[in-house]
């Protein structure tokens, strides 16, 4: 459209394509967002994080300090907004979302029809320590933990099953699993 826009401090892990450019200020907590075609220039205010799922052109904003989750199509102009969510976790294959709020309620949400499906605590104790996507990204991992053991959860847009339990202490061992799974792969049975 030969026009030129600037930004400063823009991290680089922005998005360009033909149509739009996202980027975000780091210093200033501010996501840019840019409607190249339509010259339309737009900004979120407060952002920490965002994700661009170029399938369905939607962007996914999030904010640690309000704890708020902006999903926003691009194309249709549909916007949703979730509160008090404690973390989240896009799969960029299937177009999916997942996230759980400060309830341990999680919540699975397709962005091809916008369609969300919740997933109340069950009445176990432990909490939710990470999420995790399989291959396809039709299924999420819930990997919970409490003082004494961890459980996996599997959930889809349509139901929930418990999958596996085990003491964080190993066998007679002075051990225990470690439960920051800063590295963890979900393997077949």
């Amino acid at each position: 459209n030969k026009r030129v826009y600037k930004f400063d401090n823009i991290n680089p892990n922005h998005m360009l394509n033909d149509e739009y450019f996202i980027g975000l200020d780091h210093a200033n907590k501010t996501l840019f967002i840019v409607e190249l075609n339509k010259k339309i220039k737009d900004s979120l205010v407060g952002v920490d994080d965002f994700e661009w799922i170029q399938n369905t052109n939607t962007l996914v904003a999030y904010s640690r300090q309000t704890e708020n989750l902006k999903i926003r199509n691009l194309k249709t102009g549909f916007t949703d907004t979730f509160y008090n969510i404690r973390d989240y976790t896009t799969n960029l294959v299937s177009s999916n979302l997942a996230f759980v709020n400060i309830d341990q309620t999680i919540f699975f949400y397709s962005t091809v029809n916008n369609h969300i499906t919740k997933f109340k605590k069950s009445n176990s104790k432990s909490n939710v320590k990470k999420l995790l996507w399989d291959k396809a990204g039709r299924n999420i991992y819930g990997l919970f933990v409490d003082s004494e053991n961890f459980e996996i959860h599997k959930y889809s847009n349509k139901s929930n099953q418990f999958v596996f339990s085990n003491s964080i202490c190993l066998n007679d061992k002075n051990m225990q699993i470690d439960t920051l799974f800063n590295n963890s792969f979900m393997l077949t049975d």
